[in-house]
């Protein structure tokens, strides 16, 4: 993949697959700078399309909101989704997560991801963290963190397209979408959009549908 490739992301609408019914998609005017540490090699995966984003127009900056739903927890040890067909879980090793709170500026405790790996039944994503996460359990959501536990803030956008990064790549920018005029998003087919997240795009004007088709 060039560097041009890279700086405007995939050419094809959700990149590895269609993540909606429509194409025609509103971005924010410039490209957002993300975090190296936040975006997979390409040999590893992507940052996948559908992904909230949390950018700060000013600096032209933006976070990803990573997002996955709990589905076992033992000790360190948090199951979530396996990567699919259609996405894959955002997380990284080296990052820092909290169990989502009531609103999305709710800080927490952090614990660092030491390790991603596969259950051994073959249905999870197994994170295993520096230290146990209080009160975490099943159906709960976690959430990208900064080190002390603190959040992002709300998202202001979503990833148009799958995000990739080279092993030169001095920075990588994102496409950031604010709202797609003629379709829908397949929910099933992006990271978790639990209800507090489309809340908090809706008040900061981002206009999304979305729909459980694939």
């Amino acid at each position: 993949m060039s560097y041009n490739n890279l700086r405007q992301g995939s050419s094809k609408i959700g990149g590895r697959r269609p993540i909606s019914t429509g194409r025609r998609w509103i971005l924010k005017h410039s490209g957002f700078a993300l975090p190296l540490e936040n975006v997979p090699l390409a040999k590893e995966g992507y940052l996948p399309a559908g992904i909230p984003l949390v950018c700060n127009e000013s600096d032209h900056t933006a976070v990803p909101l990573k997002v996955a739903q709990v589905k076992k927890v033992s000790g360190k040890v948090v199951s979530i989704e396996l990567s699919g067909e259609f996405s894959q879980h955002p997380f990284l090793v080296g990052e820092n997560i909290i169990k989502m709170g009531a609103t999305l500026e709710t800080s927490g405790t952090a614990a660092e991801i030491e390790s991603v790996s596969t259950s051994e039944d073959g249905a999870y994503t197994e994170l295993t963290l520096s230290s146990t996460i209080t009160g975490l359990a099943v159906d709960d959501y976690v959430m990208l963190a900064k080190k002390d536990g603190s959040t992002y803030g709300k998202p202001n956008a979503i990833l148009a397209f799958d995000l990739y990064k080279d092993e030169d790549a001095v920075a990588v920018f994102a496409n950031a979408a604010i709202k797609l005029t003629d379709g829908e998003i397949y929910e099933r087919r992006i990271p978790a959009m639990p209800e507090l997240v489309k809340t908090a795009l809706r008040e900061n004007g981002c206009e999304f549908t979305f729909s459980q088709s694939l």
